[in-house]
């Protein structure tokens, strides 16, 4: 994901992010998104679907520890299990499974033999 669509997300959700200030061994959103920018909406409304739970719930503090793509797929690990914020996880996941990571477009998994699966429009 290219540094502004990075810089957006870790402004505008530092809580959710704060993570990125810790040791790699601690946590690992220091290295960013991974990979295209496609996904960027996609992440946006998930970090506001976590920050609007963690205002109403201000007692819990939920904190994103690796966001990445494996299999095609968004993969987004908290610090914590919470079922309001795994249901929210687990629906942006199968989103991702139909969004190409790079345009952001609808699209559907390719599979080859040689590369990894991904998204594309």
């Amino acid at each position: 994901m290219n540094a502004e669509h990075t810089s957006k997300l870790f402004e505008d959700f530092p809580a959710l992010y704060a993570g990125r200030h810790l040791p790699v061994t601690v946590n690992l959103m220091s290295y960013g998104f991974g990979r295209g920018d496609g996904w960027f909406e996609l992440l946006y409304d998930l970090s506001q679907q976590i920050q609007r739970w963690q205002l109403e719930h201000p007692e819990t503090t939920v904190i994103a520890v690796q966001v990445k793509e494996k299999f095609g797929g968004l993969r987004f690990y908290v610090d914590q299990t919470v079922l309001e914020i795994d249901a929210s996880i687990a629906a942006a996941t199968l989103k991702s499974l139909q969004t190409c990571e790079l345009t952001g477009r609808p699209g559907s998994l390719l599979r080859t033999q040689r590369l990894l699966p991904n998204v594309v429009s």
